[in-house]
């Protein structure tokens, strides 16, 4: 996790549906580059997963004080 979270610098979680697409916006607070992981293996591994399901592409967003993740919803198939 490259968050800090604190009292003084709580997790801030937004969860919403625009334009037919699941948004999450996370506070950001980053650790300093010697102690922080960059592998990005969960957003690597979310990004392999919705490509088996659709073309539309998961965009991210990243500014000094939010993360911000975009993914299609998806529409289930019944039988």
């Amino acid at each position: 996790n490259s968050n800090i979270i604190t009292e003084n610098r709580p997790l801030k979680i937004l969860i919403s549906n625009q334009d037919n697409r699941l948004e999450i916006i996370n506070s950001l607070y980053e650790k300093p580059e010697d102690i922080k992981s960059k592998s990005g293996t969960g957003i690597k591994n979310i990004k392999e997963r919705f490509s088996y399901f659709t073309n539309e592409e998961m965009t991210l967003e990243k500014t000094e004080s939010e993360f911000r993740v975009s993914l299609p919803l998806l529409e289930i198939e019944t039988l």
